[in-house]
C-alpha cells in the first residue's frame, strides 16, 4: 500500500510522521512513505547514507565476481567508467552484469533496496 509498497502491518510498526502534519499516512505527499522507507533502510543495517549505490565499471573482464571492496576492486583492474575514483575505497561492492555484452556495474547499497522490495 502507498507510494512504496508497504505492506500494512510492517507499516503500523515503523511508519513516521516525516512531514509533521500529526498523522502517519502512506498516501497522499510521499513524505511520510519516503522517509518512512529510509528509516527502515538504515535500521535493518543494510543502507548506508554516503554509499553511492551503483558505478558503471571498466576493466572487469577477467575479475571474479563477488563482494570486495572498492580497493580490491581497483586492485584487479577494475575502474569507473568515468574515470573519476571510487570515492569509499573500504566500502564494499558486488559486481553485476544484467545482461551478456552489456555494461558491468559494481553496486552497494542496490541490493539494501532490493532486500526491501525486490
Amino acid at each position: 500500500m502507498g507510494h512504496t509498497q508497504w505492506m500494512p502491518e510492517v507499516w503500523l510498526n515503523v511508519g513516521i510522521d516525516y512531514d509533521g502534519d500529526g498523522k502517519i499516512s502512506p498516501f497522499g505527499k510521499a513524505d511520510d512513505a519516503l522517509g518512512s522507507t529510509a528509516k527502515f533502510l538504515v535500521n535493518r543495517g543494510k543502507y548506508h547514507a554516503a554509499n553511492i549505490g551503483a558505478n558503471e565499471v571498466r576493466g572487469a573482464s577477467g575479475a571474479a565476481g563477488g563482494s570486495r571492496t572498492y580497493a580490491a576492486w581497483a586492485s584487479a583492474g577494475v575502474s569507473r567508467a568515468d574515470g573519476q575514483a571510487f570515492p569509499q575505497a573500504n566500502a564494499t561492492a558486488q559486481m553485476w552484469i544484467p545482461v551478456a555484452g552489456g555494461p558491468t556495474f559494481l553496486l552497494d547499497d542496490f541490493y539494501a533496496v532490493k532486500s526491501y522490495n525486490p
